[in-house]
């Protein structure tokens, strides 16, 4: 069984304006805290899911370590990338979202449902776990 904290929910959060994903650490443990990542992106679905993989794999991100003591940051800056979601999925460029998703531990991904995005305070896109 992966370590998960039941009082967080695994998440990412989306802001054109600033061009950036933010995944929360809960949805790197949900998937074992792989070294490297990547998205798998249905746009006709809206979907887009956080799988753990390998170095050799297209399009990887490299997870940051965590170092004990600090707080933990893993944001991906990629204007375009952000974009093709947004028009995607119809919504407001000036708006910020966070969206949960369900762990699929036997296929070490996360699958977030973007129709459930909710809009956020853009003072709220950071990790939940930092503001603790």
């Amino acid at each position: 069984m992966i370590d998960i904290r039941s009082d967080i929910k695994v998440g990412l959060s989306f802001s054109l304006r600033r061009g950036r994903l933010l995944i929360h650490h809960a949805t790197i443990r949900a998937i074992g805290n792989p070294d490297y990542i990547r998205f798998l992106l249905n746009s006709k679905e809206k979907h887009i899911a956080v799988q753990c993989c390998e170095a050799i794999d297209r399009d990887n991100f490299r997870v940051p370590e965590l170092i004990e003591g600090d707080k933990y940051t893993f944001e991906i800056s990629s204007s375009p990338f952000v974009s093709v979601i947004y028009k995607a999925c119809g919504w407001d460029k000036e708006t910020t979202y966070v969206v949960y998703g369900i762990v699929h531990e036997k296929y070490r991904l996360v699958d977030f449902d973007l129709t459930t995005a909710q809009v956020i305070n853009p003072d709220e896109f950071v990790d939940p776990e930092n503001a603790l």
